[in-house]
């Protein structure tokens, strides 16, 4: 019988849901994410804009990305940073390969369900993607339009 067996440096070409502790009882509103603010990651040696699901997301209030969202980013001065609680509108569920590179892209952004925590992500000041600290999830705890929960 034919088997097929998977090479040790797969890639993964579709983002998963690993974020959502359930695929149950979970809302999700759609936003624009802004293609300047999808960080730049290396794949095979080669610099790509990719979004992955379970990022912290957030609108932007000013520049030329004002009312699209992003990343939550330390140091960003258009609404993104940390601090800026009030600008937060949930984890994004949508993983974006390569489109990102050419235009800005519809995602889904999860507002209401339970979430792990380990799985989520934010953007460092260097631009780098890291777990989502405590502080970020206790401002989205904490922001009245968002009901998540993090485990």
């Amino acid at each position: 019988m034919a088997h097929f067996d998977k090479g040790p440096n797969l890639v993964t070409p579709f983002g998963d849901l690993t974020f959502l502790r359930s695929t149950h009882n979970y809302n999700v509103e759609s936003y624009t994410l802004a293609e300047a603010d999808v960080p730049t990651v290396d794949v095979d040696g080669s610099d790509q804009k990719i979004w992955y699901s379970g990022t912290a997301v957030a609108v932007n209030t000013s520049g030329a990305s004002n009312g699209k969202v992003g990343p939550v980013e330390t140091g960003n001065a258009t609404g993104r940073a940390p601090a800026d609680t009030g600008n937060f509108k949930g984890i994004s569920m949508t993983y974006v390969p390569w489109q990102a590179m050419r235009r800005d892209i519809e995602i889904g952004v999860v507002y209401q369900g339970v979430c792990y925590l380990a799985e989520c992500y934010e953007v460092d000041g260097s631009g780098d993607y890291v777990t989502l600290t405590q502080g970020v999830a206790d401002g989205m705890r904490g922001t009245s339009t968002l009901d998540l929960l993090f485990v």
